[in-house]
């Protein structure tokens, strides 16, 4: 029974949105015998400080409190701030007062999808009135249950042959999921969700119980910003003013699921919580913590996504450098040109499910072991909406490096860092050229820095946009290819590089196509093709002509400008048996000349048999 619970904690916690990455998540199951599923592993090929190039950005993670990307942030009477009160400016009414360009960025959506006369506002407001009305009881229930959870978790640590649900805790637990469910099931019975902002309200803001300041989307804003380029620019699609904060905010919302490898385990255990003492942490191990940093990172310039608080709440953040700052053997040298003498150790290894984790056992290892301090960056989702990224320089001395002041002068209060200290153990000495990190090894922040909850809970990369089939968590009437193809390019393209992009060529086709050749006829078969503009002919204007025929050497082809002066295409002869004839005019005879008036393609057969068809008769203006 001990499964069955945790993952029902984990469940719980996790339908709570700042972190969780996916139900997509690819979690595996690897030999317990080496750190093989980390990355590489051999020290020396491991770099000691890494940055990655692409630019990481910051964002906010669209507090659920604050209607998550419903927050319509560009207005000034709104600003997200008082979410739970002044419930009626979801109203019609107010709505329809809003300028385009302050409704929130899913409401801008939904008019891009032409859905926004779906969005029921006028059932949007006793929804939410009826809900923060039955908002105190039911908390007050969560909470219960949470401290059950606590509760029931380290029963099962002491019993974990018997079933929890038949404590008295274990039907209490029951009884409140039952009710919470119910009254959930009951407040949204009566509305029908068919539109991108309905949906981020009853889900994503505060069409729900239970709700704290930190839930939010920092999960997904974490993975958009190291799969995305940074929207920085406002842009215009269909007549829709998008600002790069509305763009940042419906990437963020495409997010929320993604296909996506996971290292560590959850720890949902308050620091006050007194069932926290009798729960091991299970979580990232400073040999899963060096080995991924450094090969992702150092290695592969790949960036991830990490929780930066070791607790029960969750925050994502992605990384954006580490540098190793010290190394010192904790084994000893006799002498000079001796070899080194190793030290035992009780060597255990540490294997992930979706479940938790199971600590093996190896026994006592001879091994070498080697104390590191490792300082991280991470890019903050705590900045306002329309905030952009300022650059990162990797130019920075060690002392700069970890000092968090002095990174938060110079980037603007948007990296954030942390110095962690570690024991790692090897198989060699640090000079062999195989020596390689064995076991877990030992985390040493707490002696060093006077703080033990400092590394990951968990470290997760997004591989993919590719949600679950049931998309439980994410936005369903939100379509990422959409983002990609219609509102992307706009965002993420300067105006001047805009202006830079050669424009498309323009294309006018003959409309009397397709036209007869006839067999052996001086006439020939005519088609007109007719510019209205004052058009001056440049060098980069051509003509495309197509003709279907057999044995193409039967054909004479002249074309013939307004002005009255013609060319001869192709002599009679020319291309003997081959079929079709297919040719891309250059009209430097007119360069210089208007190109406004007919033009006038002739096409004659000079013998007998062969037929065709004049197919393709085109001015291509670039």
């Amino acid at each position: 029974m001990k499964t069955t619970l945790q993952i029902a904690n984990y469940l719980f916690f996790f339908s709570l949105f700042c972190f969780v990455a996916s139900t997509a998540m690819a979690q595996q199951n690897f030999p317990t015998s080496d750190n093989d599923r980390y990355g590489e592993t051999r020290w020396n090929k491991l770099p000691k400080t890494g940055t990655i190039s692409k630019d990481i950005w910051v964002g906010s993670w669209w507090a659920y409190k604050k209607d998550g990307i419903a927050c319509r942030w560009n207005a000034s009477s709104y600003n997200c701030s008082n979410s739970t009160t002044n419930l009626d400016r979801w109203s019609k009414e107010k709505t329809d007062a809003l300028e385009l360009k302050d409704h929130s960025p899913v409401e801008k959506y939904d008019r891009l999808m032409l859905r926004s006369d779906k969005i029921e506002y006028d059932k949007i407001v006793p929804f939410l009135t009826g809900l923060k009305e039955k908002t105190t009881e039911i908390n007050s229930l969560i909470l219960e249950r949470r401290e059950l959870v606590y509760k029931l978790n380290s029963w099962i640590e002491e019993n974990a042959e018997e079933d929890w649900r038949e404590t008295e805790d274990g039907k209490r637990y029951l009884e409140i999921t039952e009710t919470i469910d119910t009254a959930q099931d009951a407040a949204k019975h009566d509305f029908a969700v068919d539109t991108a902002t309905e949906f981020e309200i009853l889900h994503h803001g505060n069409g729900q119980f239970g709700l704290e300041s930190w839930y939010g989307h920092c999960n997904a804003w974490a993975a958009a910003s190291v799969m995305d380029t940074e929207p920085r620019y406002a842009t215009e699609v269909d007549g829709i003013p998008f600002e790069a904060a509305d763009v940042k905010a419906l990437l963020t919302e495409a997010w929320m699921e993604a296909h996506s490898s996971f290292f560590g385990s959850r720890n949902d255990y308050d620091k006050d919580s007194a069932a926290r003492e009798k729960v091991s942490f299970k979580d990232v191990t400073p040999a899963a913590f060096h080995v991924f940093f450094a090969d992702q990172i150092g290695n592969k310039d790949r960036s991830f996504v990490i929780d930066r608080y070791t607790g029960s709440q969750v925050w994502n953040q992605p990384v954006k450098a580490y540098r190793v700052l010290n190394v010192e053997p904790l084994y000893q040298v006799s002498a000079p040109e001796v070899e080194a003498i190793p030290v035992e150790v009780e060597l255990k290894i540490t294997r992930y499910n979706w479940g938790g984790a199971e600590e093996v056992e190896l026994g006592k290892k001879m091994v070498y072991p080697v104390k590191v301090t490792t300082t991280i960056h991470w890019m903050t989702d705590g900045v306002p909406p329309d905030e952009l990224t300022v650059e990162y320089s990797s130019d920075i001395d060690d002392d700069s490096f970890a000092d968090s002041v002095r990174i938060s002068q110079m980037f603007d209060d948007q990296v954030e860092l942390r110095t962690l200290g570690y024991t790692l153990y090897l198989n060699h000495p640090m000079e062999h050229p195989d020596a390689r990190i064995i076991g877990d090894g030992v985390w040493n922040h707490g002696q060093m820095f006077g703080h033990t909850a400092l590394h990951p809970d968990f470290m997760w990369q997004p591989q993919a946009n590719r949600p679950s089939s049931s998309r439980e968590y994410e936005n369903p009437f939100i379509d990422y290819q959409v983002l990609v193809d219609k509102i992307l390019p706009g965002a993420t393209t300067s105006p001047e590089e805009i202006a830079a992009i050669p424009a498309e060529p323009t294309i006018v086709n003959a409309l009397d196509l397709p036209v007869d050749v006839p067999d052996n006829d001086e006439k020939g078969g005519i088609s007109e093709l007719v510019i209205t503009d004052n058009l001056v002919i440049k060098e980069s204007h051509t003509l495309r002509i197509a003709v279907a025929h057999t044995y193409i050497g039967d054909l004479r082809v002249r074309l013939l400008a307004p002005d009255g002066h013609s060319r001869l295409v192709k002599h009679f002869g020319s291309g003997a048996s081959d079929d079709n004839y297919e040719k891309v005019v250059d009209l430097k005879k007119w360069i210089g000349t208007s190109a406004q008036g007919t033009w006038r393609l002739e096409v004659i057969d000079n013998a007998n048999v062969d037929t065709g068809k004049i197919t393709q008769f085109q001015f291509e203006i670039k």
